[in-house]
């Protein structure tokens, strides 16, 4: 709201001296960038929420195969299967260094099973069968949410030692203020900006008229000496005639 109004203050500002043209055409350009402003921070907002971690499930059958069902903020829901050997990346490598994808907030909520999570956390099981389900949000089709939401068994060690560590650690709620903070300071600025310039612009565009004014001077018809001036002629004449 606050980019759009700096937007719409700065364009009130520069309509004075702008051709209609040139005109609609930055009024366009402006209305897309605020809307892709916008596009791109609710992005961010539904990953940040989409790594919040609501529940996690552990489930053994009669085979010894174990099954882990992942229930994230937003729709997401994560089914996979693990591996009956040693693998890598191993589940405990994904969700140690693989925070960026989903994370777990040992500090809220409560823990029903301790052992079974610190179990999970240890595991050195790879991931066999994966099966995600995301729930489309904003302008999103079924298929754009599932190639959005990365797929765990697509991981490799090598792309999680590149994660940075704070990207690993950081909360989705520390991400969500970040974006509010960046959100409120991207649009104070352009709404000072858009004020700026549109006190500016009118300011401009008065002290024009004004000088105008001052400088106007009425264009007399200059007649020889001695000369009569041009007969009126009546507005009936011409029909008369």
């Amino acid at each position: 709201m606050l980019m759009a109004g700096g937007m719409g203050a700065a364009f009130m500002g520069m309509a004075p001296f702008a051709s209609p043209n040139f005109f609609m055409i930055g009024l366009l350009a402006a209305m897309v960038q605020c809307h892709m402003g916008y596009a791109y921070m609710q992005r961010i907002y539904w990953t940040q929420r989409r790594r919040y971690v609501l529940e996690i499930t552990r489930e053994e059958d009669s085979n010894g195969k174990v099954s882990v069902v992942v229930t994230c903020d937003a729709g997401v829901e994560r089914r996979f299967a693990l591996t009956d050997e040693a693998a890598s990346p191993s589940l405990a490598d994904i969700i140690t260094k693989g925070g960026t994808f989903m994370f777990i907030d040992k500090q809220a909520g409560s823990i029903l099973q301790q052992e079974m999570l610190d179990e999970l956390l240890q595991s050195d099981r790879g991931i066999q069968d994966e099966k995600v389900t995301a729930k489309p949000v904003m302008e999103e089709t079924a298929e754009q949410s599932l190639r959005i939401v990365q797929k765990f068994k697509e991981l490799t060690l090598e792309h999680l030692d590149k994660i940075p560590e704070k990207d690993n650690t950081s909360s989705p709620q520390e991400g969500l203020r970040q974006l509010e903070r960046a959100a409120q300071i991207a649009g104070a600025g352009c709404m000072v900006g858009g004020l700026f310039l549109w006190v500016l612009g009118d300011w401009s565009a008065q002290a024009a008229i004004r000088a105008a004014a001052e400088n106007y001077k009425p264009q007399a018809t200059l007649m020889p000496e001695g000369a009569n001036a041009p007969p009126m002629r009546s507005p009936h004449s011409r029909a008369a005639q």
